[in-house]
């Protein structure tokens, strides 16, 4: 289900050493039913370690559960949202 999905994504990210994750907040668009999972936590990067923000939507897809992951440093985080938002708006219309 769905919401199993979502679940197995949420413990995955949240096992991270040192994640800080909410719990998956469902979402609509009024035909499908998603999940957005957001944390923090640091990892390695070319400059050493750094915070990264971390969102994960799952979404019920025909036939398919489909998870969008989306994670950066902290300070790009709001810089690239809404290129993430837009390819999530995507699955909206296809595929019905």
């Amino acid at each position: 289900s769905l919401d199993d999905m979502a679940d197995v994504v949420f413990r995955n990210i949240a096992e991270k050493p040192d994640a800080w994750a909410e719990l998956p907040e469902p979402r609509s668009d009024g035909a499908r039913r998603a999940f957005a999972i957001k944390a923090t936590y640091p990892a390695q990067g070319g400059q050493g370690t750094v915070t990264v923000r971390h969102l994960s939507v799952v979404m019920d897809y025909p036939e398919h559960f489909v998870v969008l992951t989306y994670f950066v440093p902290e300070a790009l985080y709001d810089n690239y949202l809404p290129m993430f938002q837009h390819i999530g708006e995507s699955f909206r219309y296809t595929g019905r």
